[in-house]
């Protein structure tokens, strides 16, 4: 008995620790980092994603560019997906907003919401459409798009 009151405390702490957020403790994850965005191409328009300064944000950049099929999905978002899965490991999960550009996990794909979704267990936020957000929800049918690193300094349109 003397032995489990011993280790209740080092349990608990244990436990505390380990279900702590595993993002970065000083913001850094939801700070966009300077010059990383991306230009989305597609039939009738394009839009702008800032991406967030993470690991997965990175891992995204090192697959640009690159030719997609978009599609949209539940009325909701606009899907497309990678030719690889990303690494999310550190990475919070998301509460999807109207204009993140995540990440989800499981189907390897990419998503852009152009209506709020909510908490998703394997939703990761990649960034944010700073333009074009109506255009791409217009999409009424699956199209081709093209997505390429947008340098600092050059022009949206």
């Amino acid at each position: 008995m003397k032995f489990c009151s011993k280790m209740f405390p080092l349990v608990l702490a244990s436990l505390f620790f380990l279900s702590a957020p595993c993002g970065a403790a000083d913001g850094a994850e939801s700070a966009p980092a300077p010059g990383h965005a991306v230009r989305i191409l597609f039939e009738g328009g394009e839009a702008v994603a800032t991406l967030l300064d993470n690991p997965l944000a990175a891992a995204f950049l090192r697959l640009l560019p690159r030719e997609v099929e978009g599609s949209d999905f539940a009325w909701a978002e606009k899907i497309f997906y990678l030719p690889e899965k990303l690494p999310v490991r550190g990475t919070a999960n998301a509460d999807a907003q109207k204009g993140d550009f995540c990440y989800y996990a499981p189907w390897g794909n990419m998503a852009i919401f152009y209506k709020g979704y909510g908490h998703g267990k394997n939703l990761y936020v990649v960034g944010s459409l700073a333009s074009g957000k109506e255009k791409l929800a217009g999409m009424k049918r699956d199209f081709k798009a093209r997505i390429e690193v947008l340098e600092a300094g050059k022009s949206k349109n």
